[in-house]
Formats: structure tokens, C-alpha cells, sequence
């Protein structure tokens, strides 16, 4: 595979890309009233934004594992802001601080793909 660097972080775009086009997609289905598809969307950002890192590595097809890990580390941060994100805004854009404590399921995930990674090889 080649070492550019699109080709290492292809996946982490190609995630991001799909999260953000999904968070339009809502803007634009609550200012056409489309409440059904609002619905629809907002489960689907739900698990772009708490799966962000699993969705990293499905589309990156890394072969090296210690890029993989690399990817994880840097996609893992995306995911958590993504989720506290989803999660303030669930919460009717009110702080409050157990909006931190959801960066957590993000974080576990990418800790289990880090061991899952780690012991196949």
C-alpha cells in the first residue's frame, strides 16, 4: 500500500466525511419539518459519532498493524468529540458534566479494537 498520506488516513476521512454529511442532513430535515427523517438521521449520527473509530478502521485497509494502532489513537480523539457533541445536543445544548462521562463509550470501543488489534497479531 502506499505511504501517502491519504492512504494512511483514508479512513479517518472518509469518516468524518460520512459524520458531517449526515449532521447537514439533519440541519436540513428539521428546517423542512421532515421530522421522520430527522429521526432517522439523528440515529444514524448517533452511531457515526460512538463508532467513529470501528468505521476508521473498516475503511482505511491498513496491513500495518502499528499504522492501525496510530489511526486509532488519532480517530479515537474525533469519536469522543463527536459523542460529547451528539450528547449536548440531545441535552437541549445544556452543559452539564456528565456530558464528559459519554466521551467514555467512545474510548472504550477504540480500547477494545486497540486489544482486538494488539492480540491477532
Amino acid at each position: 500500500m502506499s505511504d501517502s498520506i491519504f492512504a494512511k488516513f483514508r479512513g479517518l476521512i472518509i469518516a468524518s466525511i460520512m459524520f458531517w454529511l449526515f449532521f447537514l442532513l439533519h440541519i436540513v430535515f428539521a428546517a423542512l419539518n421532515f421530522w421522520n427523517l430527522f429521526n432517522l438521521v439523528a440515529i444514524a449520527i448517533f452511531f457515526f459519532s460512538h463508532f467513529h473509530t470501528l468505521m476508521t478502521l473498516y475503511f482505511s485497509n491498513l496491513d500495518e498493524v502499528l499504522t492501525k494502532l496510530n489511526l486509532i489513537k488519532i480517530s479515537t480523539f474525533f469519536s469522543i468529540i463527536y459523542s460529547i457533541g451528539y450528547w449536548y445536543a440531545v441535552n437541549d445544548m445544556n452543559f452539564e458534566i456528565w456530558l464528559f462521562l459519554t466521551g467514555l463509550v467512545p474510548l472504550f470501543i477504540s480500547f477494545l479494537s486497540y486489544r482486538v488489534i494488539i492480540a491477532d497479531n
